[in-house]
């Protein structure tokens, strides 16, 4: 066997003639993406996500299809070739029509992951359900009651009948007897310093549960006798029922595990001095703060609120966070919670490496605006309409109405927004899906002519694998290509159905599709978060 030595990013290495500079890249530990490879099929070379850099020549050059040659020097990992990538990932996001996170997730504050919550108890799994909206909301009873729900305003299925009750879901999710036992926390065992809290309103418990939840240490300081600040303060409050429930939900969050430190206002700059130098950060979760406090504690004050770095929450006190109203007055209840969250993690980074951690939205593709009639795309995957869900009752019964409501979610996120690789790597090169925008898209469409896949055709990049796997399966028709540039499309030969096209391999197929263009139609990822901490 013939060997090859080369030189991938200054590091040299020996592999088989016939070799690709991928194969060598691997060798190497180096990553190289890719789309349209799948090891064990013939090169088709399309998506150009493997562009590497040949430095004798300067030329361009595929490393899933490229073979190496004697003394071949590679530039794969530079600053050019991330920029080139980052392009070439943007023309093909120009043509790709699909949303990684359903609209009421995106109009969530806090990011609730709304369609995995109602397919968990569609399914009668209901402990998952509520330890989920209990991880995301912090406060799901209490947000069930005030919250004004503005991912019911940008629900679907609105467009078809009637949005679904998010709201009333999440508050019977956090309420029901059913639930209580997966309700209380799980508390990792305390690691590191001690984290102090300023505020026991809804941003500063979000904050506390979520350090708390990450093994911090956490001490919570409340100038009044309970904790919920300005949620006591809602009209809702004035109901019995309200002030039972939101008493109880709180009585979950409280115990040894957080030391809550109630009827101890911290007013001096010598007691916020005394609180900064006791614990390893410190998050001023107020509510409100007076402009004559401000400045004697030495904080940057805008014209509302405290400034902050947009990115950390940081104010101008280094190790001092800040979350809530105390920066945006006015702010909704569930965006305080969101912000405790995200300001929970900066702190967390803080503490354990001296720079706050930065919370960065994923990259997510968008739909937009439907046109006349495409919503009926999704009607298929949501049950029928119920008619008016008794919300106004404020059942804490999990019953058949509840879970009837559940199933009528249409499921529009993504099926594979946890592992599709054309999401990854936007997120990797910070790709922006608006750079080559076209004013014109086609039209949304999911087709189910197979009985256990959902193809989308506006998520297919024509990367070809699966009808390289077809071809090599030898089904008699298989997957094939349409049309010519633009309009080119993959779909079943002579238009026989997905049940022609994919035969025996279309599970196969499914795995292999590195978006969700084809997909299981009754199976999604698990939701992660839509954020990452850098």
């Amino acid at each position: 066997m013939k060997l090859v030595k080369v030189s991938i990013d200054g590091r040299a290495v020996t592999v088989a003639e016939g070799s690709t500079v991928l194969d060598a890249a691997r060798t190497l530990g180096i990553e190289i993406p890719t789309l349209c490879h799948r090891d064990g099929l013939p090169h088709y070379t399309s998506c150009m996500v493997c562009a590497v850099r040949d430095l004798a020549s300067g030329r361009w050059i595929p490393a899933c299809s490229q073979p190496v040659a004697e003394g071949m020097e590679i530039e794969a990992s530079s600053e050019l070739v991330h920029r080139a990538r980052q392009r070439i990932l943007e023309l093909l996001l120009s043509e790709h029509l699909g949303d990684c996170e359903a609209p009421c997730r995106r109009a969530c504050p806090a990011s609730l992951r709304i369609p995995e919550m109602c397919r968990l108890t569609r399914e009668g799994r209901l402990d998952e359900a509520a330890r989920l909206v209990v991880e995301d909301l912090i406060l799901p009873v209490a947000l069930g009651w005030v919250c004004p729900a503005p991912c019911e305003r940008t629900c679907r299925r609105a467009d078809h009948d009637r949005a679904l009750a998010i709201r009333e879901l999440h508050r019977r999710l956090g309420c029901s007897p059913d639930t209580a036992a997966v309700r209380t926390p799980r508390w990792p065992p305390r690691i590191g310093p001690t984290v102090a809290v300023i505020g026991g309103g809804p941003s500063g418990i979000s904050a506390a549960v979520a350090l708390r939840r990450r093994g911090y240490a956490v001490h919570v300081f409340e100038r009044s006798s309970r904790l919920g600040g300005g949620l006591w303060a809602s009209p809702a409050a004035a109901n019995p029922k309200f002030a039972q429930a939101f008493a109880a939900e709180l009585e979950q969050h409280v115990g040894v595990e957080i030391e809550w430190h109630l009827n101890t206002p911290i007013e001096t700059a010598e007691e916020l001095n005394h609180i900064c130098s006791s614990h390893a950060a410190t998050v001023l979760a107020l509510g409100s703060i007076e402009p004559e406090q401000s400045r004697a504690w030495g904080l940057a004050r805008g014209a509302r609120g405290l400034i902050v770095d947009p990115a950390t929450r940081q104010t101008n006190l280094p190790g001092v966070f800040a979350a809530g109203g105390v920066v945006q007055p006015g702010k909704m209840a569930v965006r305080s919670i969101a912000d405790g969250q995200r300001v929970a993690a900066a702190v967390a980074g803080y503490v354990r490496t001296g720079h706050p951690t930065v919370w960065v939205s994923r990259f997510d593709s968008r739909v937009g605006r439907l046109e006349p009639g495409e919503v009926q795309q999704w009607v298929p995957d949501g049950g029928p309409d119920r008619g008016a869900f008794p919300g106004e009752m404020r059942s804490e019964q999990l019953d058949a109405a509840t879970i009837a409501e559940a199933a009528r979610c249409f499921g529009c996120d993504c099926r594979k927004a946890a592992t599709c690789q054309l999401r990854r790597y936007a997120d990797q090169y910070g790709a922006d899906a608006h750079r080559f925008e076209s004013p014109t898209r086609p039209p949304v469409i999911l087709r189910r002519d197979h009985p256990q896949v959902v193809y989308e055709p506006g998520k297919c990049i024509r990367c070809g694998i699966c009808v390289r796997i077809a071809a090599a399966a030898g089904e008699p028709l298989g997957m094939t290509f349409q049309g010519r540039g633009y309009s080119e499309q993959v779909a079943p030969s002579f238009n026989d159905g997905l049940e022609a096209g994919l035969g025996r391999v279309w599970r196969e197929c499914v795995a292999a599709c590195p978006t969700a263009a084809l997909a299981l139609r009754d199976r999604w990822d698990p939701m992660g978060p839509d954020h990452i901490e850098r």
